[in-house]
């Protein structure tokens, strides 16, 4: 199966708001999508928290902190300069 979505979920020691996130896309009625959860060193509660959701697709990615933050803002960057008109 190829996705043409990719979720990109980023989190720090906010089990709560993050389980909120993955229960809603695990009952989206198309789930043609990935989800990458950026941990962005959290506790280890963080990454039972992904692991109990049963979504297809999903990539767990630890990250040294605050490297999340920064890694956002190149992404979003880079998306504009290729998709901006």
């Amino acid at each position: 199966m190829t996705y043409l979505i990719s979720v990109i979920v980023t989190t720090f020691n906010r089990e709560d708001a993050l389980e909120a996130v993955l229960s809603t896309l695990s009952r989206q009625s198309d789930q043609a999508f990935e989800v990458v959860v950026a941990d962005d060193g959290s506790r280890a509660m963080t990454a039972a928290a992904v692991e109990r959701w049963p979504i297809m697709r999903k990539y767990y990615l630890a990250l040294p902190f605050r490297i999340a933050r920064n890694a956002s803002r190149r992404l979003r960057r880079r998306l504009r300069e290729r998709f901006a008109p």
